[in-house]
């Protein structure tokens, strides 16, 4: 594969003639169980729920929960790809296909991690220890940032690397004049949405992910 999984939004049953190539992934909200059928009719099967997350940052002070300096860097080192190898295995945004093999998924990692641009990172031990990608809002007036891709090396997450990422973007993109910091995260991983609460984020929006099976 030389190029990144498409995902396509699945409003109605049009929208599936009209794409042509049958995009490799679709998502639909959740409560269109008709476009739910429809896909697994198709051959696709649900693989993730996800959610967004949003963060206020107007009037906000998370200078209390970087116990980690927050670096940017200019772009991916190979320790930055190491470590989202690691993580995103079962992450939906890299799977091509229900069954796709451990390669495949990696290499579509890697091609989302060299597409990278604005990238913050916390050190251990002078080690890289997590990374953070945030991308602008499309429009100036939104006053709005998105985190693209997060991760922390499993040897550094109970010493607080993520925390003071997130915490530290958020203090950063406040600063900037931006009052929303929102990302897409799996219902089913629960440190993050946790992590998210613990920076007072609201949830909502639900999106459900289907992958060819």
């Amino acid at each position: 594969m030389n190029q990144q999984a498409e995902i396509r939004y699945l409003n109605e049953k049009e929208d599936w003639q009209e794409a042509g190539n049958e995009p490799i992934q679709w998502t639909i909200m959740p409560e269109r169980r008709d476009l739910g059928e429809f896909l697994r009719r198709q051959g696709y099967c649900m693989v993730d729920r996800t959610i967004r997350a949003t963060i206020s940052l107007k009037n906000r002070d998370f200078s209390r929960f970087c116990r980690i300096p927050l670096e940017q860097i200019k772009g991916p080192e190979e320790r930055i790809y190491e470590i989202a190898e690691s993580s995103f295995l079962l992450d939906s945004r890299f799977l091509m296909d229900a069954s796709a093999r451990t390669e495949e998924i990696k290499e579509q990692i890697r091609l989302f991690v060299r597409s990278m641009g604005e990238i913050h990172i916390c050190r251990c031990k002078n080690e890289i220890a997590g990374f953070l990608e945030i991308v602008a809002g499309e429009k100036i007036q939104e006053k709005q940032a998105f985190i693209r891709l997060a991760a922390v090396d499993e040897a550094y997450r109970t010493a607080g690397v993520a925390l003071s990422l997130y915490a530290g973007v958020a203090d950063l993109c406040r600063m900037r004049g931006i009052q929303k910091l929102l990302g897409r995260i799996s219902s089913r991983n629960m440190a993050v949405m946790n992590l998210y609460a613990t920076l007072g984020a609201a949830f909502s929006l639900p999106q459900d992910v289907y992958v060819r099976g």
